[in-house]
């Protein structure tokens, strides 16, 4: 027997075992070529044999089969092994999520709303029933005497939390092909988490507000500013525009709070 025929007998006997060994490998290649989904996407590997000699060496139990490119059919260069958030957030930085005026990608909701991408993307899977506003932020819990977490007693959280919005306002000015933005974490705290909403005075779900919206995140180019006003003024109002409008919304604001305190 030639080692050409030796050699390829012995890849067969180690992929026959490997398969036996690791059943849910050999469903994923099964997954793309008998399902519709995976027959609509495409892939590259017509056989189990060709696909184990590709993706086995780099198998580990409890990963799943992920593209980089959705774009793309099943391939060795278009696919790597992956875990559950690293799945969601390949479809994090391509789906996107209309509200409030805002169209973002799930990354980008999931940095202001303080969660995950893969809790986002689990909600659009699992709930259909819920609202956008429910997807993104999560249901709303029907007691009202739960006291919420505030991040800015918490050092390492705040750090985290302002690491996450940095990296956010980064890949927009990315995207957008504006100046590159100069923040960091620190002065991220001292100037813009911690402070205030400049507009409306609120301290809950702040962070940066572009003074003139043509210009990146960069420190001389944003101020604190709430979740609530940075949706009313979008692409709506200039700067100067929005802090008379932040008057208003301040307004609204302490009329709805003396409100609810009244019904306590």
């Amino acid at each position: 027997m030639d080692d050409e025929r030796l050699e390829k007998l012995r890849k067969t006997e180690e992929i026959r075992k490997f398969k036996s060994e690791h059943p849910k490998f050999h469903n994923s290649w099964r997954s793309m070529n008998y399902t519709e989904k995976g027959k609509k996407i495409g892939c590259k590997w017509s056989t189990f044999e060709d696909f184990a000699t590709d993706m086995m060496d780099s198998y580990k139990d409890g990963l799943k089969l992920g593209r980089l490119d959705k774009s793309k059919p099943f391939s060795k260069e278009n696919c790597r092994w992956m875990t559950d958030e690293e799945l969601c957030l390949t479809n994090s930085k391509t789906i996107q999520l209309e509200y409030d005026g805002k169209t973002l990608t799930i990354k980008e909701w999931a940095d202001i709303a303080d969660t995950t991408a893969s809790a986002i993307s689990n909600g659009l899977r699992k709930h259909p029933e819920y609202s956008t506003k429910e997807v993104i932020f999560g249901k709303e819990k029907k007691r009202k005497d739960k006291v919420v977490k505030d991040y800015r007693n918490d050092p390492t959280a705040l750090r985290s939390k302002a690491s996450k919005m940095i990296s956010s306002y980064k890949n927009k000015d990315k995207t957008i092909g504006v100046e590159k933005c100069d923040i960091d974490i620190d002065w991220m705290i001292d100037n813009i988490i911690t402070k205030p909403c400049i507009y409306c005075g609120d301290t809950h779900r702040v962070g940066c507000d572009r003074i003139d919206n043509d210009k990146g995140h960069t420190k001389d180019n944003v101020v604190p500013c709430c979740y609530d006003c940075n949706c009313a003024r979008n692409n709506n109002f200039s700067y100067e525009e929005m802090k008379e409008i932040g008057k208003t919304i301040a307004e609204i604001k302490k009329r709805r709070k003396d409100n609810e305190d009244e019904t306590y």
